[in-house]
C-alpha cells in the first residue's frame, strides 16, 4: 500500500472502525493527491459496503478518486482495459450500490476508450436515473 493511506488503513475491519476524522483525513488525502494504487481504490469499496461513504461532500471526492485512477493512473492513461473493468466490475458487484454505480459511471464519461461491457454496465445502472458527479 502507497504512503498515502500507509498506517491508516490495514484491512476492512479497521474501516469499520474508522473515526469521522479518520474518515475526513481519507477523504482530503484522496481528494488532494488521489489514489496511487488498486488497494487504495479498494479501500473505498471497503468504505462504501460498510456505509462509510455518503454525504454531498464525501461522496463525489470518493467517486472522482476512484475514476480518476482507474483512468488515468492505471496504464496506458486514458484507456480502460479488459483487466481494468474485470477488477473494477469485481468491486462493485452483481448489485452496485449507488457509489459503485456512479464511478463505473464517471469511469466511462472520463476515459478516451472502455471496453463496450463497461458502457453497458454503466447504462443497465443508470436506466430512468440522473447522476451528476
Amino acid at each position: 500500500m502507497s504512503g498515502m493511506f500507509e498506517g491508516r488503513i490495514e484491512s476492512g475491519a479497521d474501516a469499520a472502525s474508522l473515526t469521522e476524522s479518520a474518515i475526513s483525513e481519507v477523504r482530503d488525502l484522496a481528494g488532494h493527491h488521489g489514489l496511487a494504487s488498486h488497494e487504495e481504490a479498494e479501500f473505498l469499496f471497503v468504505l462504501d459496503r460498510l456505509g462509510r461513504i455518503g454525504g454531498p461532500e464525501w461522496f463525489p471526492v470518493a467517486v472522482r478518486a476512484v475514476a480518476d485512477f482507474v483512468v488515468w493512473q492505471c496504464r496506458p492513461t486514458g484507456h480502460v482495459t479488459e483487466a481494468d473493468v474485470d477488477w473494477l466490475l469485481g468491486h462493485v458487484g452483481d448489485r452496485p450500490t449507488a457509489f459503485g454505480r456512479a464511478v463505473v459511471f464517471a469511469v466511462v464519461r472520463e476515459a478516451e476508450a472502455a471496453p463496450p461491457r463497461l458502457a453497458e454496465m454503466a447504462m443497465r445502472a443508470h436506466v430512468g436515473r440522473c447522476l451528476l458527479v
